[in-house]
């Protein structure tokens, strides 16, 4: 695949691969609930007695529906009800976090370029073509997996002539030691985040930058990794409008706790940088990384 000879194709093929790799989260997440059906909701009202227990119960439900957004969203919805109470959904919030970093895990190894459109072709298969109600729900999985694959393929190589642009400049001076360019990447991505309301596309897009040069290093993908995380919390804000006092505080202990952690993590930015380059050679893989160790 060439990438675009002009800017607005490149804009053109950066939206395409958003759109995709959002839809292909979607169609993931929605095919998975529909077959794990009401388990989660039982897993998550009957196993949160313990903060740690709902931790590895945030963290599993997040992994398998892969979107942090519709499992806070999800337990906003439990406070409200009554299922929960505040204490018991702060460890699953906060296993939420940690279980949305396996997308960025996923889409790091290069690999899963030549795989993209196998995996569309085998899920649009079993989706279309094969009968029974669990075989079309699982094609719809691997045909969510199969488009965000295609979609974070589509990001890389949009991105890729911005590597000789005013685009990569600007990058280069995000990434001076500055405590102002820190929260300047950090506003920017948390921004983007919320309005996208994902944070593993905006994810996958500082990675995508970040594999073909147009971020230059880890000074400046750090700040936007952490903005992300925090931009992220705008779901369940929106989602807990209109909700009972219990479910609001719940959302804004998951923003309040996500901007603290984003704050000390920005501080110790300095040992990230020594530490991180030895778990990967990629760049996209070291953002991924950082991206799990800051939410674990």
């Amino acid at each position: 695949m060439e990438a675009p000879n002009h800017w607005w194709e490149a804009l053109a093929w950066l939206a395409g691969g958003i759109g995709l790799f959002l839809y292909g989260i979607s169609l993931m997440s929605d095919g998975l609930r529909q077959l794990a059906g009401n388990r989660f909701r039982a897993i998550m009202a009957k196993s949160t007695r313990n903060p740690l227990v709902g931790f590895a119960v945030g963290t599993l439900v997040t992994i398998v529906l892969q979107s942090s957004s519709a499992s806070t969203v999800m337990v906003v919805g439990f406070i409200d009800a009554g299922l929960l109470t505040l204490r018991q959904s702060a460890g699953i919030i906060l296993g939420c976090g940690l279980g949305s970093t396996l997308t960025a895990q996923l889409i790091a190894f290069r690999f899963v370029d030549a795989l993209a459109l196998p995996v569309v072709a085998i899920g649009i298969t079993l989706y279309l073509f094969v009968p029974g109600r669990t075989t079309r729900q699982a094609g719809q999985c691997i045909l969510g997996f199969g488009l965000l694959f295609f979609g974070f393929l589509l990001m890389k190589h949009a991105v890729q002539p911005w590597q000789d642009t005013t685009i990569r400049d600007w990058f280069v001076a995000l990434g001076q030691p500055s405590l102002a360019n820190r929260f300047l990447g950090l506003l920017v991505a948390t921004l983007a985040t919320a309005i996208v309301q994902s944070s593993a596309a905006t994810v996958g897009i500082v990675m995508a930058l970040a594999e073909q040069g147009t971020i230059p290093g880890l000074d400046a993908a750090i700040p936007l990794a952490i903005g992300c995380n925090i931009g992220t919390t705008a779901t369940a804000l929106i989602a807990s409008i209109g909700s009972s006092g219990t479910a609001r505080r719940s959302a804004v202990f998951f923003m309040v706790f996500r901007i603290l952690a984003g704050m000390l993590v920005l501080l110790a930015q300095p040992w990230f940088i020594r530490w991180i380059p030895l778990t990967a050679d990629s760049p996209a893989h070291q953002i991924a990384n950082f991206h799990t160790i800051e939410n674990a």
